[in-house]
């Protein structure tokens, strides 16, 4: 359905904006600001009634404009801390320090929640003015940020981003009479809820997808291609019973690890938590913290069995498909017998999915593990005849390929969907279209959709790299 345009538009003199509706109001973004102040970390909890929530930007569900209240973080705050800090239902917070290349900062969600609360000091608690509508405030906020209006306020010091709020907040903004602000912000909130209960069912597809494909992996992987083959337990748990033909072998037994020297046209390859390994340049070039120095950086070869030893837990094993160079957090093996690299990335790869690597190793930071070629060497791992290793990668592709395409097509179908989002809450709030008459006809109260727990497919290892 096409949307219609307003009668008569006038400049407004801002790149970003274009064309007003005639009548809407041209105001510095800090007219519409009540209050901006500052979060506040606190101390450890010590389980008294200073415990309280404390909001930070792990929190924000950026899609929805919202909170996520799955892992709430209390911490200490003090009383005069509270002060004018405690968030209000209705009010904005701001990322104002932290972003990267792949997410700058200055994102903006809506608290819209009765608990006590506060958020971190990496944010700012915004009270908007009365004659804004806070939820009206936020999809303008968002519109910002898509529109990358933030980025020329962002001064950055040793790899964190920080937002000048004093700049950003004189950027001129159009703003509706208060009567067409509560239309388009029901209008918006039925056209993306339609939109969200659509990319929250391709993602649910998703998922399940890939339990499929785990499913036939594992299989494959642990107990062959034969059904009627006499089995016998390989006397590890996590894989339970093997073909009885099979060897069970410790990983030194089977692969050596290389420290190889690199020349100088080698490019960085990485190895990413859904086991391809390949040239950084191949996925994306940004989002990687950069080293200063490649200290002990090594070569790798196509072909190679390729450990990422702080991410290995979340599956980044893989075989490399180019030559290149790596940081010295992975490890770099080669077969000493006669096996198959594919098929024991598979094997390293499940068992990462059972948690046996996240059971084995020591987390040195969040959302990590240290897994080691010396911890992978004492693993017993299942040894099929070299020709049936061949056999189950050779199966495991032509059965997976499929799923792969399926996948594939719903992330595409997802990305169309939230683009999609994107430019309809632009267009509303800076009043390229004009959605009044539509507003009319839908009731203000919306079921929101909470889709913090599906699946997020969004490759999310930007900061994988510690020494990168």
């Amino acid at each position: 359905m096409s949307l219609s345009r307003y009668e008569a538009y006038k400049p407004s003199g801002v790149a970003w904006l274009g064309e007003i509706p005639a009548y809407w109001e041209m105001r510095p973004l800090k007219s519409i600001i009540k209050k901006s102040i500052g979060g506040v970390w606190g101390k450890d909890p010590t389980n008294t009634n200073s415990d309280i929530v404390c909001l930070r930007v792990s929190d924000f569900n950026f899609n929805q404009g919202i909170f996520k209240t799955s892992k709430l973080t209390k911490r200490t705050i003090s009383t005069s801390e509270q002060n004018g800090r405690l968030l209000q239902k209705g009010d904005l917070v701001i990322e104002k320090s932290g972003g990267g290349e792949v997410t700058a900062v200055g994102r903006v969600v809506l608290f819209n929640h009765d608990f006590p609360a506060v958020c971190s000091n990496f944010t700012n608690r915004l009270v908007i003015v009365d004659q804004v509508l806070s939820t009206f405030a936020a999809k303008l906020f968002q519109t910002l940020f898509s529109c990358k209006v933030n980025i020329k306020h962002i001064k950055q010091t040793t790899g964190i981003q920080n937002l000048d709020l004093k700049s950003y907040f004189t950027e001129q903004i159009a703003v509706p009479p208060l009567p067409e602000q509560e239309a388009i912000v029901r209008y918006l909130d039925h056209a993306t809820h339609k939109i969200d209960r659509t990319v929250r069912a391709k993602k649910k597809l998703i998922a399940a997808l890939n339990e499929q494909k785990q499913a036939i992996i594992a299989h494959a992987v642990t107990r062959g291609l034969d059904p009627n083959a006499p089995m016998k337990e390989s006397g590890v748990a996590w894989i339970g019973e093997i073909p009885a033909h099979w060897e069970m072998k410790r990983g030194k037994a089977l692969f050596r690890k290389n420290n190889r020297p690199i020349l100088p046209e080698y490019d960085v390859v990485t190895c990413f938590r859904d086991g391809e390994v390949t040239l950084r340049k191949n996925r994306r070039t940004t989002g990687f913290t950069e080293a200063l120095k490649e200290i002990g950086y090594q070569g790798v070869n196509k072909g190679d069995l390729v450990i990422h030893a702080m991410d290995a837990f979340a599956g980044a094993v893989g075989v490399s498909d180019s030559n290149g160079k790596c940081s010295p957090v992975y490890a770099i093996c080669s077969p000493i017998a006669e096996v198959f690299p594919k098929y024991y990335a598979l094997i390293i790869r499940e068992m990462a999915r059972n948690q046996w690597i996240a059971a084995l190793s020591k987390g040195i930071r969040e959302r990590s593990t240290d897994f080691r070629f010396d911890m992978f060497g004492t693993q017993h791992l299942p040894v099929p005849p070299f020709a049936e290793q061949e056999a189950i990668i050779r199966y495991l592709d032509e059965e997976t390929t499929s799923i792969d395409k399926a996948i594939e097509l719903s992330k595409k179908e997802i990305d169309l969907l939230q683009e999609y989002k994107t430019r309809l809450i632009a267009d509303a709030v800076t009043g390229a279209v004009d959605v009044r008459e539509l507003a009319k006809e839908l009731p203000e109260i919306v079921e929101e959709i909470d889709d913090e727990n599906i699946i997020d497919e969004t490759d999310d290892e930007a900061v994988e790299e510690m020494e990168e």
